[in-house]
């Protein structure tokens, strides 16, 4: 059955091919649009005519991809207005427009161009998908007075959507379109800039707009014979046109998402409370132009919408800055450059609409402007943070000393401690007290191994997780003391391995401990005497 399916696919790329080698990309006055004749472009990636959908009766006339199959429309002249038959036709009129006819002579569509021009007018179908109509002496490329690229359908040539304008090193909102599928080469010029695939790729790409909104972007993969998913947008909520609303920026890692410009509040609390925040936020303080303003740096955002803005590639960002003072409409300055150190400007007025934060550093940073009030909160905010920092680096400091003098001070009694005990010369290591409490789970009955006529002795687990025997002196023993310099003595300076080691001891006051290594296995005396 699979074969079968191939067979039928390449019989129909064989038909396409058979029925049009030479085929025109050129439609010219004197002829005319039927169901017999179709132009492609010059490098055989699209053809324009009429075609019917799968089990329809309706006829359109419309753009697809050349020898791909089944038939992949990219675009539609009458999609609104189909027509039941063949009888369709389209050709020239008086005024240079073109028009689509039905059997009826109904007008179905129109290029409806306004500007005066002459009968003498061509259609032609470009390698890039496009349908340009232009004036007959006149086939320089780029100059036109209708393109079908302006009137898309579900399906457009591959523009960056969600992207930011354009900032002299890339798409503001994006780092690169380019991956393990393919490269794409960026067009710059007067009337746009966009990425499109290479004229010499043999890669075919299409962008589609789903019925839920969602942009979708495929490869022809001509192994088997499909549309592969590229990619999709939105690919987060911050992809949303106007996720939080005007003055506000959207940050995907921030639990809310939405938060307020500096110097902006919600416009409705209420409702920012309950997580709608579509309404955005509005100026704390208006703006009056006066002595005081200035601007705040925000780093490595897509820059606002630019719905309403002035841009001049000529000016340095100082003259920026200076060029938004003069107006209070202005909120934003930004380099419309960011190649080398940066140049021109761009100016934004009014709601700034679909700021986002980047999760990548991006170089781009946007000035805003902020009130007098505004400017001195931040500037207190960062006067405080910079004063906490230092407290709390200062406090850090005494601690530490506080800390090392505190050991010194203990080490200092111990050590006098022992001198007056008659062992200045042993050099024991010192356990606090606290760790020694915390290990042995504050001297628990359920720690407790063993118990002497000079003390009880505790299993404990220190910190770093080995386990430690802990012989604690009894306080009302005077033998004790006595049994406490005798052991440290004798086994400070009995060093064997089948004997137990002293790991360093606790003295403050009358409390004395002795911190040995433990015996899992328990002592020598009880497989003696059981």
């Amino acid at each position: 059955m699979e074969m079968i399916f191939i067979f039928a696919r390449l019989y129909y790329i064989l038909l396409l091919i058979f029925f049009h080698v030479g085929a025109p990309d050129i439609l010219t006055p004197s002829e005319a649009m039927t169901d017999d004749l179709a132009l492609v472009s010059a490098g055989d990636k699209f053809e324009f005519g009429f075609f019917s959908p799968e089990n329809s009766k309706n006829s359109y006339l419309g753009i697809w991809y050349y020898r791909i199959a089944p038939k992949t429309v990219v675009w539609v002249e009458n999609r609104n207005n189909p027509h039941n038959d063949s009888s369709g036709i389209l050709n020239s009129v008086e005024d240079g427009n073109w028009i689509l006819r039905d059997h009826a002579e109904r007008i179905l569509w129109s290029t409806n161009i306004q500007e005066k021009s002459s009968n003498q007018t061509i259609l032609q179908l470009l390698d890039s998908g496009n349908l340009l109509l232009r004036h007959g002496n006149n086939g320089k490329a780029g100059s036109y007075l209708w393109q079908s690229f302006d009137h898309f359908t579900d399906t457009w040539k591959l523009y960056t959507v969600r992207a930011g304008p354009w900032n002299g090193a890339r798409f503001s909102g994006i780092i690169s379109l380019h991956n393990i599928y393919f490269n794409l080469d960026l067009i710059v010029n007067a009337e746009e800039i966009r990425y499109v695939v290479p004229e010499n790729s043999p890669t075919l790409t299409r962008t589609v707009v789903s019925y839920n909104g969602e942009v979708h972007c495929y490869v022809w993969n001509s192994s088997s014979l499909e549309w592969l998913l590229w990619y999709t947008i939105p690919i987060d909520p911050c992809d949303n046109y106007g996720q939080c609303g005007p003055n506000s920026i959207c940050t995907i890692s921030d639990a809310s998402i939405c938060s307020c410009l500096t110097g902006y509040m919600p416009k409705s609390p209420q409702d920012w409370e309950i997580g709608i925040r579509s309404n955005g936020c509005i100026r704390k303080h208006p703006l009056n132009c006066t002595r005081g303003e200035g601007f705040l740096e925000v780093k490595d955002v897509k820059v606002p919408d630019q719905w309403v803005y002035w841009m001049n590639t000529s000016l340095t960002l100082k003259d920026c800055q200076e060029q938004c003072l003069k107006n209070c409409s202005c909120t934003v300055y930004a380099n419309s450059n960011l190649s080398g150190k940066g140049s021109g400007c761009l100016l934004w007025y009014g709601d700034l609409i679909y700021i986002r934060r980047l999760s990548y550093p991006s170089n781009q940073t946007i000035y805003l402007r902020a009130g007098a009030a505004d400017l001195g909160s931040k500037k207190r905010k960062q006067v405080i943070s910079v004063v906490v920092a230092c407290s709390f680096a200062m406090a850090m400091l005494v601690l530490t000393l506080c800390t090392v003098l505190l050991k010194r001070s203990k080490r200092q009694v111990i050590k006098a401690q022992l001198n007056s005990e008659g062992m200045e010369d042993l050099e024991l290591p010192t356990f606090e007290m606290i760790s020694i409490a915390e290990a042995t789970n504050n001297f628990s009955e359920l720690n407790k191994i063993g118990e002497g006529g000079f003390g009880p002795v505790y299993r404990g687990q220190m910190p770093t997780g080995q386990e430690r025997a802990v012989k604690r002196l009894s306080i009302n023993s005077h033998q004790g003391l006595i049994e406490f310099k005798n052991e440290v003595i004798l086994i400070s300076k009995l060093q064997h391995r089948n004997l137990v080691k002293l790991l360093g001891c606790f003295i403050q006051g009358e409390e004395r401990m002795l911190i040995y290594e433990y015996m899992p296995c328990k002592s020598l005396d009880n497989f003696i005497h059981g």
